[in-house]
């Protein structure tokens, strides 16, 4: 049987802590993104864009890939936001 880590889990979900973040996440789900993409879902300069993406990555949530001039993002795990936030409405 694995061991938990559970210092890694809570890292995670103290990533996915702020309204921003889970947002992009979500965002995220369905198919990656380059961030002039992202920017149109959020009403916050590039620079803070660009930090909440950063402690997503630094997490492990997301994966990164430059393509050209652009960096697109996208969930590591897809599944990751399954059922969580249909299950958290019912709290």
């Amino acid at each position: 049987m694995k061991a938990v880590n559970y210092e890694k889990h809570a890292e995670i979900f103290k990533s996915l802590g702020h309204p921003t973040r889970l947002m992009l996440a979500h965002k995220l789900k369905k198919k990656e993104l380059c961030v002039c993409e992202l920017n149109e879902f959020v009403d916050i300069d590039q620079s803070t864009l660009s930090r909440h993406l950063k402690v997503l990555k630094d997490a492990g949530v997301l994966k990164s890939e430059k393509k050209s001039m652009q960096v697109f993002y996208s969930l590591r795990v897809p599944c990751l936001l399954d059922n969580v936030l249909e299950c958290i409405e019912d709290l």
